[in-house]
């Protein structure tokens, strides 16, 4: 008899060459449909440790400072900086320093008409953020090269950049300089521009 395995001539006589059961000095299991689960099983399990490993943050609700100001109100003509909610997918930091120029419209009831009322987003500043070189500095960049100051707004292009660094200051307090400092630049319109 033929090893249905090896293709070589069974040598014993006490080996009986047969498709349900193989016996090579050890006891195999019969049932066919046990080893593909262990593997499906292993590699799922694995797929649900290693998964959240492999992305550099987490879906999180969190705040962020925004340069606020409420146009059309009959309050008085100031920036307020306000903490703001957020929800973030992106690493820190960022989506610390990127989400003080995302729109934020407040829930409303009554006759108020909900609207964008961040002066970063309306005067078109942007802010990004990220590690140094030496992965313990701060590196913020506030964009303010397209900055225009909206039709009816009183706030000058340069208040509104002076409340963004605010903003950005707010959003990394004072360290120790071992942990690393924060450090601004500031993009401006090129001159003569409006």
């Amino acid at each position: 008899m033929t090893s249905p395995i090896l293709g070589i001539p069974a040598v014993s006589k006490g080996i009986r060459w047969n498709n349900s059961v193989k016996y090579f000095g050890h006891i195999q299991s019969t049932s066919r449909q046990a080893s593909p689960l262990i593997p499906m099983k292993l590699i799922t399990s694995l797929f649900l440790v290693v998964a959240p490993l492999l992305f550099g943050s987490e879906l999180g609700l969190t705040t962020v400072t925004q340069p606020l100001y409420l146009h059309g109100s009959e309050s008085d003509s100031r920036i307020s900086l306000e903490p703001v909610p957020y929800v973030t997918s992106e690493s820190d930091p960022e989506w610390r320093f990127s989400a003080i120029s995302v729109p934020f419209v407040p829930p409303s009831r009554g006759s108020w008409r909900a609207h964008d009322i961040n002066l970063a987003s309306l005067y078109r500043i942007t802010v990004d953020g990220t590690y140094g070189e030496d992965t313990k500095d701060i590196l913020v960049n506030v964009d303010a090269s397209k900055a225009t100051q909206p039709e009816g707004y009183p706030f000058t292009v340069e208040q509104v950049i002076q409340a963004v660094v605010t903003c950005v200051q707010i959003m990394y307090p004072q360290r120790p300089l071992d942990e690393g400092a924060l450090k601004i630049s500031i993009r401006r319109a090129p001159k003569g521009t409006k």
